[in-house]
């Protein structure tokens, strides 16, 4: 078996969640995700870009798939969505019980959560790169995501020139049409976005990355899905 398939086989989840439950110590959204600041502040601006041309003026709730200490609710808040939040650590949901007391909030896997929650909005940033089961996630998360709604999710790029896989092989990463092949059991695609990490002395290219969607330089996919 090639140490690719031999990483893919084990239980992501046991790997991550102590790093996770540690990383709920730290101070801010950007040092409590995984690869730290590296691409967070793009993924939070290509998200709330896509949100501004994709929700529908009707959506009323969101359903957040490893939601951390609530990285993204308050943009759920500025758009007046019911939050449900799920992440599988407790320490992070703890952070963001105290941050967000009106969110209702569940320390579990998706599948263990109520077959009654229902959203307007799918939210799963930051999450296939650590689940060992993708398929059991896209499932369970298509059916949470109303007639109408829109759902969301990323994963990062195994064609990218950023060295990603060579500091924790424990993360996975994936092809665009692998991605594409997933997803399309579960959703109907709207929308793939590409989304650069660029170091600071870089950032003038970010106009120029983002209108052409150049490939190899981006680090990850952002994906605007709905219900099949």
């Amino acid at each position: 078996m090639s140490k690719k398939k031999e990483i893919e086989s084990e239980e992501l989840e046991s790997y991550w969640l102590p790093k996770f439950e540690q990383s709920a110590l730290e101070d801010d959204d950007a040092a409590r995700n995984i690869g730290r600041t590296f691409g967070h502040e793009e993924r939070r601006v290509v998200f709330e870009e896509l949100l501004g041309t994709y929700l529908p003026n009707s959506a009323a709730s969101v359903l957040d798939v490893g939601c951390g200490t609530g990285t993204y609710f308050d943009l759920y808040e500025q758009k007046r969505l019911a939050i449900e939040g799920v992440d599988y650590s407790e320490s992070q949901i703890k952070v963001a019980r105290g941050r967000y007391p009106d969110a209702s909030l569940h320390a579990c896997l998706l599948e263990d959560t109520p077959d009654s929650i229902q959203a307007d909005l799918v939210v799963s940033i930051g999450v296939t790169q650590v689940v060992s089961d993708l398929d059991r996630l896209l499932d369970h998360a298509a059916r949470r995501l109303s007639k109408e709604g829109i759902a969301v999710i990323s994963c990062l790029n195994r064609g990218s020139i950023w060295p990603g896989g060579i500091t924790d092989p424990h993360l996975r990463f994936f092809k665009l049409n692998e991605m594409r092949e997933y997803l399309g059991k579960y959703f109907e695609e709207i929308e793939c976005r590409r989304f650069y990490p660029l170091p600071g002395p870089f950032s003038i290219l970010r106009p120029m990355l983002y209108r052409m969607q150049l490939p190899l330089m981006n680090h990850g996919f952002m994906f605007v899905l709905k219900k099949k």
